[in-house]
């Protein structure tokens, strides 16, 4: 959690997407974010006026996400530990966004949480089949690593779903810096390992790897990622 609040921080791509999406939010007064995480978009969305509800089933994310609303005098903002399948529904809301949650919107349940829309439901994929955050794709080349244990989901497996059930939609394709910010050289390391499923025995090659894509800036060192998603709003 501490990588990500220190890199939501210092980068813009919060920002940036909850403004390409102003065309669609505007005249909208609440907001529903499902899978909230570390609470990027509730909290812009909340610096913006709106009335924000977050939900998430991670006890930590929804604690950290409450104080950082107490810390910005958001009162505006709340935050719910429980799952989106357990989440009772007491009210429609004028946007519902979903980030990155993979696999939770289906042929099954789209309807149902189409009814509790008014204005638009808003879905954050990734562009690519292939993950390429902060150019590890790139890596697993230069380790000999197959990049078929990089493959995921991507916003055309949600538009084949969509164009079946004759549902209409938009696509806005957003690219903004999200990269991660480090203290030393080793804490990249582990951070490379933490996210992804890479051999002990590589450590040496990695750390070198990262050597040369890791920019100074200030007293830290910083992990450019050029973040991709492709939003799609109904």
């Amino acid at each position: 959690m501490e990588w990500y609040l220190l890199s939501e921080k210092l980068t813009r791509y919060h920002k940036d997407s909850v403004e390409l999406l102003k065309p669609y939010t505007d005249g909208c007064k609440t907001v529903l974010d499902i899978g909230c995480g570390g609470g990027g978009f509730s909290l812009e969305f909340a610096e913006k006026g709106f009335e924000v509800t977050a939900i998430d089933k991670s006890p930590l994310a929804v604690e950290s996400l409450t104080d950082r609303a107490k810390n910005r005098k958001l009162e505006n903002l709340e935050a719910v530990n429980v799952s989106f399948e357990d989440y009772d529904f007491k009210k429609c809301y004028d946007v519902v966004i979903l980030s990155y949650m993979m696999g939770l919107v289906n042929e099954s349940n789209i309807d149902g949480i189409l009814k509790r829309v008014n204005k638009h439901l808003i879905l954050v994929l990734p562009l690519t089949t292939t993950k390429s955050d902060f150019a590890v794709d790139e890596l697993y080349h230069e380790l000999g690593i197959d990049i078929k244990n990089l493959e995921q989901l991507n916003y055309l497996s949600l538009i084949k779903i969509l164009d079946r059930m004759n549902i209409k939609y938009e696509i806005e394709t957003t690219g903004a810096e999200f990269g991660q910010p480090f203290n030393t050289c080793d804490e990249a390391v582990n951070f490379i390992y933490h996210y992804f499923n890479l051999p002990t025995e590589y450590k040496r090659k990695v750390a070198y790897w990262l050597n040369m894509k890791l920019l100074r800036i200030n007293d830290l060192y910083y992990l450019p990622n050029n973040k991709k998603s492709v939003m799609i709003i109904i």
